[in-house]
């Protein structure tokens, strides 16, 4: 990641020159989680080798639902990345036609555009490019109302979430979708993905010290405004429903890891098939924290031990979520 390919610049240098707009995906992949993966920079540099100026424009794309839900699910659940073909989508256009396909809206906001010449510093500009597409994208209406449904027990109300999220500088669209739709759990996480970073800061004003929480933050939050209205109930029960599930998750990686033995190399999908209901990204980003400190070590996507299970026990408890009511009985 970063190093211009020597084939690929000579390609793109050539359609500058001819004086063409080019359309990429500075991720290099298109999200599972609908969460923001960090930035590859082989195009920005091919491009920065070109010799002159160009702008880049992020543009945010929003959607209720996709087509490749169910293949999204697999991979979510530890199984392969689906593959396509023919056959696939002939059975989907079926299913379009005969109305069984309801995908809601798509929606489209364009950044603030981005310079890049010479000086530049890519490495910096390909986070800015990501701030600008995660600060412009847009939440439905589907996506709070399924939330609000998965999370009814803490009582947020679709309305007083929508305000949360405009008044911290979100934007919401009104879906066709029907708030009611029974949607996969695991599909339900990924719709967080919209909109949580608004949150971001309020979680780290509330649990500045739990390993998790800074970890999911430092791998995913590009742009994210201030906190202001950390002690409401609403913020807390928003921030419980997003949090403690990735900080149980992030336990569940510290538990399960205690029963590979020394030398044993795994992947994220031998974890993820092993801990029911855990949410890939999670256990992704909990590997990699870890690897970050020296616990494990990794070698593409292999992991094993660097350091000793008894290493884990601290990071367990560091990862621990306190939920509010709890938290508010500790106060008093």
């Amino acid at each position: 990641m970063g190093r211009a390919d020597p084939e690929l610049t000579k390609q793109i240098v050539g359609l500058v020159e001819a004086g063409h707009s080019l359309e990429f995906y500075v991720e290099g992949a298109r999200s599972r989680s609908r969460r923001f993966l960090t930035p590859k920079r082989g195009i920005l540099r091919a491009l920065q080798q070109a010799g002159r100026p160009v702008m880049v424009m992020p543009l945010s794309i929003s959607y209720d639902r996709v087509a490749e839900e169910a293949g999204f699910l697999r991979e979510l659940e530890g199984h392969g990345k689906h593959s396509g073909g023919l056959g696939t989508l002939a059975q989907w256009l079926v299913k379009l036609v005969r109305g069984r396909v309801k995908l809601g809206r798509i929606h489209i906001r364009g950044g603030a555009p981005l310079r890049l010449d010479a000086d530049s510093d890519v490495r910096s500009l390909s986070r800015d490019i990501v701030a600008e597409l995660q600060r412009h994208t847009a939440v439905t209406t589907f996506h709070i109302k399924s939330f609000c449904r998965r999370n009814s027990s803490l009582g947020i109300e679709p309305a007083a979430l929508r305000a949360a999220i405009v008044s911290r500088g979100g934007v919401v669209i009104e879906s066709k979708l029907n708030g009611d739709i029974e949607v996969p759990a695991l599909i339900d996480r990924t719709f967080c993905g919209h909109w949580m970073h608004l949150f971001y800061a309020d979680a780290r004003a509330r649990a500045s010290d739990n390993a998790a929480v800074t970890s999911h933050i430092e791998r995913n939050g590009f742009w994210f405004p201030e906190s202001t209205r950390f002690d409401d109930p609403l913020t807390d029960a928003v921030l419980d429903a997003l949090f403690d599930p990735i900080c149980r998750d992030y336990q569940a990686v510290a538990d399960e890891l205690r029963r590979f033995p020394a030398g044993a190399k795994f992947t994220v999908r031998d974890l993820v098939r092993r801990i029911p209901g855990s949410f890939f990204p999670d256990v992704e980003t909990a590997l990699d924290d870890l690897v970050a400190r020296d616990i494990l070590e990794s070698d593409n996507d292999k992991y094993q031990w660097k350091g000793t299970p008894s290493d884990l026990t601290e990071y367990r408890n560091g990862c621990e979520w306190v939920p509010s009511a709890r938290r508010h009985r500790m106060v008093s």
